[in-house]
Order: C-alpha cells, then sequence, then structure tokens
C-alpha cells in the first residue's frame, strides 16, 4: 500500500498486521511506529535514532542491526515464538501510553515549570550578588 490513508482508516490498517516492520534510519520521532505500538504491535526495527528511543529491547520489540539477515531473524524471531509475541503485543500497547497527547503535554508542563525555576533561581542570585 502506497499513498494517503485517510486517518480513520489508519486503526484498520494496524489490526490487520500482525507485527509493525520499519527499516527506516531517518525516524527521529517515529509517529508510525508509536500509533503500531498503540494498536498493539510489536515493533522490529534497526538499530537507529528513533526506534531506539520508543522500542524496549525485548519488552516491545526487537532492534536490528542494518543488514538483512539481522533484520529478518529478528522478524522470525518474533513471529516464531507465541509466548513472546503476545507478551510484546501487549507491552506495547501499554508502553504507547506514555506518548499519548495528556502525557506528553504533561512532560512538557513540567519541563516548562522546571526551566522557569531555574531561571527565577538564576535571577535570585544575580540580585543577591
Amino acid at each position: 500500500m502506497t499513498g494517503v490513508v485517510p486517518f480513520t482508516k489508519i486503526p484498520g490498517y494496524f489490526r490487520r498486521a500482525d507485527i509493525f516492520a520499519s527499516a527506516s534510519k531517518t525516524e527521529v520521532h517515529p509517529m508510525v511506529g508509536i500509533e503500531a505500538m498503540a494498536s498493539g504491535l510489536p515493533i522490529v526495527a534497526l538499530d537507529s535514532v528513533g526506534y531506539r528511543d520508543i522500542v524496549e529491547r525485548g519488552k516491545t520489540g526487537l532492534i536490528a542491526q542494518e543488514n538483512l539477515n539481522d533484520f529478518a531473524s529478528k522478524i522470525v524471531e518474533l513471529v516464531s515464538n507465541k509466548e513472546k509475541f503476545e507478551r510484546m503485543k501487549k507491552n506495547s500497547s501499554i508502553s504507547s501510553r506514555k506518548y499519548s497527547i495528556a502525557a506528553t503535554s504533561k512532560n512538557m508542563l513540567a519541563t516548562y515549570q522546571r526551566a522557569q525555576q531555574l531561571i527565577n533561581g538564576l535571577e535570585q542570585d544575580s540580585k543577591n550578588d
């Protein structure tokens, strides 16, 4: 499948899949991987920025080295081990929640509040000098 898929149809496509495999090396923030996890799909991805950040190795998916044999063997490992596959499906869905709008908004607000506290502390220190 190629081309634009209406947002409302994306969950249906994920439901038809058993795993989500990505050979991308340029996904800084792999939204499609997070969407796959939210749909309960374990991930097999190359060891790259982005996927390295969202995939918890052995828990929500597997990370492969940048070669075809390792990538293919990780896929086979996942689909041939029903217990591991089912555990990773469950874990992926749970882990994806930390990327929800509510969770990321809360984290961003906390970051801004810490920055403001640091600024206030620096301003106070400069007044005391």
